[in-house]
């Protein structure tokens, strides 16, 4: 008979487990490799703008802080392909208010919402930032001086209920990580997966 001490079974048993963690790891490694080998490579892009390019064109536009953004998406849009003399001079066309046009909707699904931009603000300041409302609804709250306005801005991205004249009640239909907190001075700021919800000066 022969006969294997305990101490010598544990070490085998260890090596066992050992290279069976090793053999796993091996064939993971092998299967990252192969869907990066299978995926096509992006090629790099060449942008025929500079920095200070960029710079110079967003200091000459004209426009609310949302349109800036969208004018600056635009730029990133077609840097590859237009130099920055050739999108001079395609400034006022029906190309260039018509890709604008189009940019100015698909930023709002990237633009970032800073609140010290929108708590306190009167509706005209509020409009320098986002443009002007999409809809206006009133509404009356109860425990509140209202009736009040209700206005919605950049296709319901923003919802603000404007309290003795100010931007007190402030929806942000989006992910909190599209929200920048650089304002503190609020009663209430509660966020959930797809919106944020802040009560500035009035519960």
């Amino acid at each position: 008979m022969i006969f294997i001490s305990l101490g010598k079974l544990t070490t085998m048993k260890n090596k066992t487990i050992y290279w069976v963690i090793a053999f796993i790891v091996l064939i993971m490694a092998v299967a990252v490799v192969k869907k990066i080998q299978e995926e096509p490579s992006q090629p790099e892009i060449i942008s025929l703008w500079t920095a200070q390019e960029r710079a110079e064109a967003m200091r000459n536009f004209k426009g609310t802080n949302y349109e800036k953004f969208a004018f600056k998406q635009l730029i990133y849009s077609i840097e590859a392909e237009i130099s920055p003399q050739q999108f001079k001079d395609t400034l006022g066309s029906v190309w260039y208010l018509s890709a604008f046009k189009k940019q100015r909707g698909l930023s709002v699904y990237k633009y970032s919402v800073r609140l010290s931009h929108l708590m306190g603000k009167s509706k005209t300041e509020v409009q320098k930032i986002l443009g002007k409302p999409v809809r206006t609804e009133s509404v009356n709250p109860s425990g509140t001086p209202c009736p009040c306005d209700k206005l919605i801005y950049l296709n319901g991205l923003v919802e603000i209920v404007y309290i003795n004249g100010s931007a007190d009640w402030i929806t942000i239909n989006a992910s909190p990580k599209r929200v920048i907190k650089d304002e503190y001075g609020y009663r209430s700021l509660n966020q959930f997966d797809d919106y944020t919800y802040i009560k500035v000066a009035t519960d």
